[in-house]
């Protein structure tokens, strides 16, 4: 995983004492405060991706732990950032969460204007890193691995699915394939399973997932890791070891791996976002609930402080910038 931002990952910790059912609540001088109001958890991508299935999780315990009602919205479009407006705009409570992909703060703004920024949110803990690779379909497109896509990509244009122009699927292939000399071109996927069927079908030669969301297909021998944008090979696979993008020649730039983490409206004051803090601490803490998670395609849970994240958040629009800058 990134070195440079994530730190040691964290060993699940269990619960200490009981695992309540009843109010959060956090004492503050002589008064407690606590989230006495239903809770709406926002999520930029549809029903059954990879952040939707960890936030039905969460808020699941999150409900029982702070003992309010907490759902889940869909609300898709723009990279994310259709969600993240609406969210600061018409939150259905002032303590309405979201899970939400690193993206939406550092490739979304860095490739177009939105009418939010991370000043109008606070992390508050962080859930899993979704690491990514690229995959083939070697019975239609007859690559194999890396070596086989370059010698491709020196007679072919190379079709490549993403999410669409400015997603961050997008900005991560162009830029590898602008570092490797390669002509390419992207079509567009709702979703990336989508894509993955795209390349099954001959649509696409090549296509960008998360290793998890990719594992049946990849299990199932109808699509085949090339590369893994980790720092680190991925091993996850039986009988596959996915080499990273550092070893096969990228450099740091090529290395992307998405934060997935739980914000709140910076509106939010201190006392209340640490109630909700505390609670979804507890909630990822909780040993079923991270059974349950694992179950939906966990990776890993890092334990990251609000500054931690900020960094994180920062250095990776950085690269960003950089990347839609030169292309």
């Amino acid at each position: 995983m990134k070195k440079r931002a994530m730190g040691i990952l964290m060993a699940v910790v269990l619960v200490l004492g009981a695992y309540g059912c009843g109010k959060q609540a956090q004492p503050t001088g002589e008064q407690e405060v606590e989230i006495d109001k239903d809770i709406t958890m926002y999520v930029h991508v549809k029903a059954g991706g990879a952040l939707d299935v960890r936030a039905r999780v969460v808020a699941d315990y999150l409900s029982k732990e702070l003992g309010v009602n907490v759902s889940v919205l869909n609300v898709t479009g723009s990279g994310g950032a259709t969600c993240m407006t609406q969210m600061k705009s018409q939150p259905t409570s002032e303590y309405d969460l979201v899970l939400a992909a690193s993206s939406v703060f550092t490739a979304t703004p860095a490739f177009s204007e939105v009418a939010y920024s991370m000043d109008d949110y606070t992390p508050l803990a962080a859930v899993d890193v979704e690491q990514f690779g690229l995959f083939v379909c070697p019975e239609r497109s007859g690559i194999h691995n890396f070596n086989e896509l370059m010698e491709y990509g020196k007679e072919n244009e190379v079709i490549y699915g993403s999410g669409g122009i400015g997603n961050i699927t997008h900005l991560t292939q162009a830029y590898l394939y602008h570092t490797l000399n390669i002509s390419a071109s992207t079509l567009a996927h709702d979703g990336a399973v989508e894509g993955i069927t795209n390349c099954m079908g001959g649509h696409n030669v090549i296509t960008m997932a998360g290793l998890e969301t990719a594992r049946s297909y990849v299990e199932s021998g109808d699509i085949t890791p090339v590369l893994s944008f980790s720092d680190e090979d991925y091993t996850g696979y039986d009988g596959y070891t996915v080499p990273s993008i550092l070893e096969l020649g990228g450099n740091e730039d090529n290395v992307y791996e998405s934060l997935m983490a739980v914000y709140c409206l910076s509106s939010v004051d201190d006392a209340h976002a640490n109630v909700l803090r505390e609670a979804l601490r507890k909630v990822l803490s909780d040993p079923e609930c991270q059974k349950d998670l694992v179950e939906v395609g966990l990776i890993e849970t890092p334990e990251m402080t609000t500054e931690e994240m900020e960094k994180y958040l920062s250095e990776e629009y950085e690269t960003m910038k950089k990347i839609v800058d030169m292309l």
